[in-house]
């Protein structure tokens, strides 16, 4: 059983997760031609940004574990995609 849903091109998400009517998607991301394609709905429960802080470093913390081995690898893959992550926002706000 892998990752994605029998379209094969969109990841699974557990039926606990569907069925419960208390949750909602928030934020999806496909890559088209290597460049993303972002659908973001606001979240409901605040509409402080200080929110997305916390759901963009949940994400950085689960996809830097994708190709870790360790945790020493885990934690140099989470400065780099920090490292990037501050100059590209650096770069929007000037």
């Amino acid at each position: 059983m892998g990752i994605f849903s029998s379209h094969g091109n969109e990841i699974k998400v557990r039926s606990e997760i569907k069925s419960n009517p208390n949750t909602y998607e928030c934020l999806r991301i496909w890559m088209n031609q290597g460049a993303p394609e972002i659908f973001a709905e606001p979240i409901k429960e605040t509409p402080d940004p200080r929110a997305w802080g916390s759901v963009l470093a949940d994400a950085v913390a689960l996809v830097s574990s994708h190709n870790a081995t360790n945790d020493s690898e885990r934690k140099e893959a989470m400065k780099q995609i920090q490292g990037m992550f501050n100059s590209l926002i650096d770069g929007w706000v000037k």
